[in-house]
């Protein structure tokens, strides 16, 4: 639905240890029932944005969703 990837960066310790993380999320249509890679996902679950936002608490999160919201929208219009 969107040729380039929405992207979060952020900072965190661990051990000590300044780590820098890079998130690219790919927006998509999806049929059927969706399964997440287990091998790659600890958890997961499918939401619509309107709860999505609900659940999610940082900031960077907010903007990747209110992002998607307006591909959406634009879409669909």
């Amino acid at each position: 639905l969107c040729d380039l990837p929405l992207v979060e960066e952020y900072r965190f310790k661990e051990q000590g240890k300044e780590i820098f993380k890079t998130v690219s999320y790919f927006i998509a249509e999806v049929e059927g029932e969706p399964v997440l890679q287990k091998e790659e996902i600890a958890d997961g679950m499918w939401l619509a944005i309107d709860e999505a936002m609900g659940k999610v608490s940082f900031p960077e999160g907010k903007s990747v969703l209110m992002k998607t919201r307006q591909i959406l929208d634009r879409l669909h219009d």
